[in-house]
């Protein structure tokens, strides 16, 4: 089963239980946009010159960043309660849940559904609406919301005579930049207040305006360096207040307008701890493989096979029956125990096996044999420990049949694999394309210029991938001209996706693609599998789906981006 899901933002999109008087509202938000310039998003992130240097920067979310501050718990709570209702409320939802029970990805998508409707957006898209219709009133363009809302913009204008509150219409809705904290987002106004000052004003239509997000947000706005638009960027005013802020709580359900004065200098002081637990929270570079002995493991064998008793047990080996096993050990294996690590003898192994490496990459079947066996724990590339060199030795061998300088006899039973490797992984002929197969010539010509378009960066990762595919046993097809197949377009379009959206330069270059991967698959790649070979096993609608994926990644979608992140810590 594939359940299709919209990401319902406007009136004219389903809201769940939404009452007639909010749809009414979310249909008036629709015919009366005001148009802003939104900067380019990707991966999440604001795509921006840094206004001091020039050079292209990403920037986090305010949103975004202020979410380190929340435990989650409620929020999951608050999900929890929104899948139960949501099926409740829609009686053919719950019969799919009935029978995909046992289906992870058909359960993830009949939950989303759920939330939807259950009316997990519906109180976001009211409250956008009520934003714009105040951005009505302050930009004085006559445009008013249908009854019974336009009380809602009558509390706000009342609210802001009561308090004496002048808006600063060149700064309504501006996009701004925090340098000291590498954040971008949009503040809702600069106004000024009876005495003078001007301070950020931030509207809130939710139930609880007292939160502690909300100060980190003002200080962060408060506090932010510049403000942006396409052709340049300009600075904040030099009198801006950056101690005070204002929160409108404006309610969505009883149209009250409340201010708030918040503390924005205590907010900016914790949005410097909100720096430091993001940092914390990553985990690149704190862990590294703990090496193991396998030389200990063996001389524990020899002494205990040299003492055998078939009537008593020998008890625990003792550190001195050890030493004398280990050296001779280490020296039939021309390792000098005198030289710390083995001395030169480590890294003249290491040579040797680097060596028979470079050797075997024009013999495909030799490249595949050691992809297929090498440990999935050992790194590519040196430095090897001594028993990692052992693994690697007995993968040499059954790739190009040597011996070893330093090794003795291979594992047997890694030998015996290699065959079935072997044709496991020999390259599958690919049938000619049927005329019905076959993708339209406009349609070819539209992607192959949007590939031509990208950086030379993202085309060669693609070009990689296409050929690891080739190598491995899984090609993708020709994508000559009126020789492209469906598959063979589906599988480029969904590379190309990949390569533009599924970026962060925090992680290695395919850890998102092979996320991204093993949610399309339902399981996760093998790592001895190249990302180019697992694309090329991808039917059509995994190719969609994966296409889906990236296109979402790029677009911000927070439950892709949760979903996506979750897999990268489990595969990666």
């Amino acid at each position: 089963m594939t359940i299709v899901l919209d990401e319902p933002t406007t009136g004219t999109e389903r809201h769940g239980l939404a009452t007639d008087d909010e749809r009414a509202l979310l249909a008036w938000a629709d015919a009366h946009p005001i148009a802003t310039d939104k900067p380019e998003a990707e991966n999440g992130r604001y795509k921006l010159p840094h206004p001091d240097t020039g050079a292209d920067t990403a920037w986090t979310r305010v949103t975004t960043f202020i979410e380190a501050l929340d435990d989650g718990q409620g929020l999951t709570i608050w999900k929890l309660g929104l899948t139960v209702r949501g099926l409740i409320n829609n009686e053919a939802l719950l019969t799919q849940a009935r029978a995909e029970h046992d289906n992870d990805k058909a359960c993830r998508a009949i939950a989303e559904e759920a939330h939807l409707w259950a009316g997990s957006k519906l109180s976001a898209a009211v409250g956008t609406a009520l934003h714009l219709a105040t951005e009505h009133h302050d930009l004085g363009t006559g445009h008013r919301p249908p009854d019974p809302w336009g009380r809602h913009v009558d509390a706000w204008a009342d609210a802001l005579a009561a308090h004496g509150i002048t808006i600063l219409p060149e700064w309504v809705e501006s996009v701004v930049v925090n340098t000291a904290v590498g954040c971008a987002g949009t503040l809702d106004r600069l106004v000024m207040l009876p005495d003078g000052r001007i301070v950020v004003l931030d509207i809130k239509t939710g139930k609880d305006p007292k939160k502690a997000t909300y100060a980190v947000q003002a200080g962060v706005y408060a506090n932010a360096s510049h403000a942006w638009s396409p052709t340049g960027y300009r600075a904040l005013p030099d009198d801006l207040d950056r101690s005070t802020a204002v929160i409108a709580h404006l309610s969505a359900t009883d149209a009250t307008c409340t201010m708030l004065a918040v503390d924005a200098a205590t907010g900016w002081e914790r949005a410097q701890i909100v720096t430091q637990v993001r940092e914390a929270r990553r985990v690149r570079g704190l862990f590294t493989k703990l090496p193991t002995s396998g030389l200990v493991d063996r001389a524990i064998a020899e002494v205990r096979a040299a003492k055998a008793d078939p009537v008593a047990d020998d008890g625990p080996v003792k550190v001195g029956d050890l030493l004398p096993t280990l050296e001779a050990s280490l020296r039939a294996r021309g390792v000098d125990p005198a030289q710390p690590d083995g001395g030169d003898q480590l890294a003249g192994r290491a040579n040797e096996a680097r060596d028979r490496l470079k050797a075997l990459r024009s013999d495909p079947d030799a490249v595949a044999t050691v992809k297929t066996l090498w440990p999935a724990v050992i790194a590519p590339k040196p430095p090897w420990t001594h028993d990692e060199l052992d693994a690697i030795e007995r993968v040499l061998h059954a790739a190009d049949g040597k011996e070893s300088t330093w090794l003795g006899l291979p594992d047997p039973e890694l030998v015996a694999k290699v065959e079935t490797a072997r044709e496991r992984l020999a390259p599958v002929a690919e049938p000619a394309p049927s005329p019905d197969d076959k993708v339209a010539p406009a349609e070819r010509t539209e992607l192959m210029a949007a590939i031509k378009a990208m950086g030379a960066d993202a085309r060669d990762r693609a070009a990689g991938w296409h050929a690891e595919g080739k190598a491995n046993g899984q090609p993708w097809g020709s994508s000559a001209a009126g020789r492209m197949t469906l598959r063979t377009y589906w599988l480029t379009r969904a590379s190309a996706a990949c390569v533009a959206h599924l970026v962060d330069h925090d992680l290695a270059p395919d850890d998102l693609t092979r996320a991204a991967l093993a949610i399309t698959l339902g399981e996760d790649v093998q790592p001895a599998l190249p990302t180019g070979a697992a694309i090329g096993a991808l039917t059509i609608d995994e190719a969609q789906r994966l296409e889906a994926l990236a296109l979402a990644y790029g677009q911000g979608d927070e439950t892709v981006a949760a979903d996506i992140g979750a897999a990268v810590v489990r595969v990666a």
